[in-house]
């Protein structure tokens, strides 16, 4: 029994280490490149609306009001203020437990594949515990990279305690890098096995730092799928949005209309 019970673990971990070395690989570094450019573009798309969200101009009515006075009150002339750039920030909390071993590489892709488009991404993974990978995924050598993630892979393929690791993150990273114009992205299954009071209690405190609490769900967009599991349930109520993101397409979909609506 303890064979057949271990074989699964011992398995999920194998194949993160598996995907963890074909970082070093050419044909892997093409394919952290396709899911930002030519064939999945999501990090360009995020890139150009980033860039749409910063062009334009507005009516400066209190100007424009003031100026009207000299011609009795008729605004002939109408002022514009040019649109204030503020650079939006992307949060990353990247789910690398037993049961996301399926997607969790694919989002470290996307981790890189957006650090690579967007000037202001910070990517984590969590498990039990939360760890920083941003250095890691910003590093454009992707030997590199593999020995970085190598060394903070401890706990791959293991358990999961979202609520734990988002006090965590809470703690010790939310400071730094939430502020008014963030989007936090959780991108996991929801499978918790920790308290759902816990987990319930620290989105609500990530929700008053950020802008933005989306979680990206591999599993929602599955026939028949519901979000019944005692992480979802204690999740829903703190977020802006609950979407699909098991393949390209769907975070296609969600990824720039998100930070447009960071302006």
């Amino acid at each position: 029994m303890i064979g057949t019970s271990a074989s699964p673990f011992r398995n999920a971990r194998s194949r993160w280490y598996d995907a963890l070395s074909e970082l070093g690989d050419q044909h892997e570094a093409t394919g952290i490149h396709s899911v930002g450019g030519r064939h999945g573009g999501v990090g360009r798309r995020c890139a150009a609306a980033l860039g749409r969200a910063r062009r334009g101009r507005r009516l400066d009515l209190p100007g424009t009001i003031r100026r009207s006075v000299a011609s009795g009150g008729t605004p002939f002339h109408l002022l514009w203020r040019n649109h204030r750039s503020v650079r939006p920030r992307l949060v990353l909390l990247i789910d690398v437990s037993r049961s996301m071993v399926l997607y969790s590489f694919f989002y470290l892709r996307l981790a890189r594949a957006l650090a690579n488009e967007l000037a202001d991404v910070h990517s984590f993974i969590f498990h039990t515990r939360v760890t920083s990978v941003s250095q890691a995924l910003h590093d454009p050598d992707p030997w590199r990279a593999q020995e970085r993630l190598h060394l903070v892979a401890q706990g791959w393929a293991g358990g999961t305690r979202i609520g734990e690791s988002l006090e965590q993150f809470n703690r010790e990273h939310a400071p730094r890098v939430v502020h008014g114009r963030t989007a936090v992205i959780i991108l996991s299954d929801g499978y918790d096995t920790g308290e759902p009071q816990r987990l319930s209690d620290a989105l609500a405190q990530l929700r008053r730092r950020a802008r933005r609490v989306v979680w990206i769900n591999p599993l929602s967009a599955r026939p028949g799928y519901a979000p019944t599991c005692q992480g979802m349930q204690a999740a829903l109520p703190h977020l802006d949005l609950l979407a699909p993101g098991g393949d390209l397409a769907s975070l296609r979909a969600v990824l720039p209309e998100l930070i447009e609506a960071l302006h």
